[in-house]
């Protein structure tokens, strides 16, 4: 505005001027009428003189006035051009003030034009604004209902649910009263039959140790380990290099690889026998210090003893001892209804778990901690991103190979708890659960992972994958199998026989995923007596180099090194008939499709052990292990690492955990089957991660799978 007035009072001086020249010009112009005039006059007075009057006076006079007239007309000349040069600047100058005000009305009517823009601008943004707040309010508002809405149908559902579930009790209840009566009637003759055959097993126990009291003298005292399921004596354990499951009798000091069946058929251990309690002293033929060879119980695996120690007290159909029972039933019917097999997610399982909605997507929901149990969440969240078990699981497969009979395994309750999990850790709707009641379940079979002690992920895993495979073991009829025997038979076809064999006593997903087969040769360092045989193996057990750095094809090789067997753990050769020292050497015959790689991160020194915290490079992609196979030439793919249960080193900021036995925090990498994303699971927390940061220095537990690791988002 200031600059449009500035403009407006040049404009007026201009004109002002303008004026002014005019004014000017008009008056020049009226001088040289005048003076036209006056020059005129002299010439009329000559002419009207009398013609004879002129003297030589007038002649001079006229002379001169004629020269002042030509003066005259000579100014006025140069006066009129000066008046038709003004007259031409005037001229210029009033186009060039009519041009100058023309663009002072252009600018000021675009200026006028600017504002007017400029005010419908704001105009229209104000009432922009106003429709945004308008929608945004709306869209509140709508989110509030919707809120709303969701609430009380969350709490319609759950008084249907509540309405429901005491329905349900109350039909129970009076079913279990009318029930009542009879049961009543049936536990007393039961107790009566049950009383007589406790007396009998008595007097049967006491005939027996009376025979054997004198051969006990005879010879030292063995302490025998019982195995619920097993006739007394006999035990199951697992071989902690190669996760391979054997049997010991303590009565012959020797081992088997299978359980005879006449073992297995045998009715010896008296159903009224009070649970007896587990030992922890060692065997005699125990050594007192961590050996590298030999099938022993390490202190790096389970007791399988404590593992199934609960598992005889429930059993209504364990066996009686050896009494000639032809007219009286070897099993007596239980006395109250078998529980009802629950799998799918009820209301009372889910408050169970108590979860924290908002969940991220399927596999992406973490595991509270229940005191210690960081073991137990690592390796449930990489068994859950194994995608043929999480299919397996989810879609209720596992229902129809479920074997509750097995004597071996928990009454199908691991089973039936590790579906649940894997339904809920992948239903997608949960930030976080607690997984209450399979704690409960695994307490409930193994006193050893009883309360809430630290323990080891590997032991957890052996625990797992085995309660998991006995009781979905298809195999209801254990055939009596002979002992490998190898000798004039090539190393294919005695591969195939103790695979075919194998199978008869072992049928179940976790066979047919993670099992795969070595080769054990033993050579007596005496009479070079080699025995060959083929076994099964759950995962490799891999040492670690004394090097700071080393590669997985590194410790393979350490782990298919010979090693020599001896002292208490010398071999006891068939030709010589007696303990000898030996050489034996490990060989990879056959691949599973997916291959579990503990790396052993703790040597043992006496009774101490110590962590260690070499760097172990290993691939995320491409693993190749044909190298160090032995078996037929048709390898499998190249593995894929999708899962690795870590134990943290130490780490001020991780919860005052460190990478010990006897403490440490436990998390978890996985690779989502869906996204194919990393993943680290601490408890329940989860984020993403990179593919480099899976390769660190406290991976313990690798998870690699030579088939697509991948699940459809639907």
């Amino acid at each position: 505005m200031k600059k449009e007035e500035m403009e407006r009072e040049k404009l007026m001086l201009d004109l002002e001027k303008l004026k002014a020249m005019k004014e000017q010009e008009a008056r020049n112009v009226a001088d040289l009428m005048r003076m036209k005039k006056h020059l005129a006059s002299p010439d009329e007075d000559q002419r009207q003189g009398p013609e004879g009057s002129q003297d030589l006076d007038s002649a001079t006079t006229s002379t001169q006035s004629e020269n002042e007239i030509e003066e005259k007309r000579l100014r006025l000349k140069l006066e009129e051009d000066k008046i038709r040069e003004a007259n031409e600047k005037l001229k210029r100058d009033e186009e060039n003030a009519n041009r100058h005000e023309q663009v002072v009305r252009e600018e000021k009517a675009r200026a006028q034009h600017l504002a007017e823009e400029e005010a419908k601008r704001q105009m229209e943004e104000t009432a922009r604004q106003a429709e945004l707040e308008k929608a945004t309010r709306e869209a509140e508002q709508k989110r509030l209902e919707a809120e709303q809405l969701a609430v009380e149908k969350a709490r319609q559902e759950a008084a249907k649910l509540e309405a429901e579930k005491q329905a349900r009790l109350q039909e129970e209840l009076k079913a279990k009263e009318e029930a009542l009566t009879a049961a009543q009637l049936k536990a007393e003759q039961e107790k009566l039959k049950q009383l007589q055959l406790e007396k009998e097993a008595e007097q049967a126990k006491q005939a027996q140790e009376a025979a054997k009291k004198a051969a006990e003298q005879r010879k030292p005292q063995i302490v025998r380990i019982p195995t619920p399921g097993l006739p007394q004596g006999w035990e199951k354990q697992i071989d902690p290099r190669t996760g391979t499951v054997y049997f010991v009798d303590h009565h012959t000091h020797s081992t088997h690889w299978q359980l005879p069946s006449s073992v297995a058929n045998s009715p010896y251990t008296p159903t009224g026998e009070k649970p007896r309690p587990n030992f922890t002293e060692r065997l005699k033929d125990e050594p007192t210090t961590p050996q590298s060879g030999g099938l022993r119980r390490s202190n790096s695996s389970p007791n399988i003893a404590k593992l199934v120690e609960n598992e005889g007290k429930q059993d209504p159909g364990a066996k009686l001892s050896a009494i000639d029972r032809t007219n009286k039933p070897i099993k007596p019917e239980p006395i109250s209804q078998p529980k009802p097999v629950v799998t799918e997610i009820t209301a009372a399982r889910l408050r169970n778990f108590k979860p924290i909605y908002g969940g991220m997507g399927p596999g992406v929901t973490g595991l509270f901690n229940q005191g210690n149990t960081c073991y137990m969440n690592s390796i449930l969240q990489s068994l859950c991103n194994t995608a043929p078990l999480v299919t397996y699981f989810t879609q209720g497969l596992y229902r129809d190979h479920i074997n509750r009979e097995n004597f071996l395994g928990k009454g199908g309750d691991i089973a039936d708890e590790f579906a649940v999990m894997t339904t809920v850790l992948w239903s997608g709707q949960y930030q976080a659960v607690t997984p209450r009641d399979f704690k409960l379940i695994v307490s409930k079979h193994s006193s050893f992972f009883a309360g809430y002690k630290q323990h080891d992920s590997q032991e957890f895993l052996l625990f797992l994958l085995d309660g998991l495979h006995e009781d979905l073991n298809r195999v209801k009829n254990r055939p009596r199998l002979p002992d490998q025997d190898n000798e004039g038979i090539t190393d294919f076809v005695a591969a195939d026989k103790a695979w075919r064999m194998h199978k008869q006593l072992n049928e179940s997903i976790i066979v047919e995923l993670f099992q795969g087969q070595y080769k054990s040769t033993v050579q007596c360092l005496t009479c070079r007596k080699t025995s060959v045989t083929f076994d099964a193996f759950m995962y490799l057990s891999l040492p670690l180099p004394t090097s700071n750095r080393c590669t997985l094809q590194d410790c393979l090789r350490l782990f298919l090194k010979e090693e020599k067997m001896s002292g208490e753990s010398r071999w006891k050769c068939p030709r010589c008939n007696r303990q000898r020292d030996a050489v034996k050497k490990i060989d990879i015959w056959k691949l599973p499709p997916i291959i579990l790689i503990h790396l052993k991160r703790f040597s043992y020194d006496g009774h101490w052990h110590h962590k260690i915290n070499n760097f172990v490079d290993f691939p995320t992609t491409g693993l190749d292990l044909s190298t160090v196979t032995m078996g037929p030439t048709r390898q499998r793919k190249p593995y894929t690492l999708y899962a690795v249960s870590v134990r943290a080193v130490p780490d001020k900021n991780i919860r005052n955990h460190y990478g010990t036995m006897e403490s440490g925090h436990y998390t978890a990498f996985g690779r989502n089957p869906i996204t194919q994303r990393w993943l680290k699971f601490d408890d329940e927390q989860v984020q993403s991660i990179s593919s480099s940061d899976v390769k660190t220095s406290a991976g313990y537990i690798l998870f690699y799978s030579s088939i697509p690791n991948e699940l459809s988002k639907t």
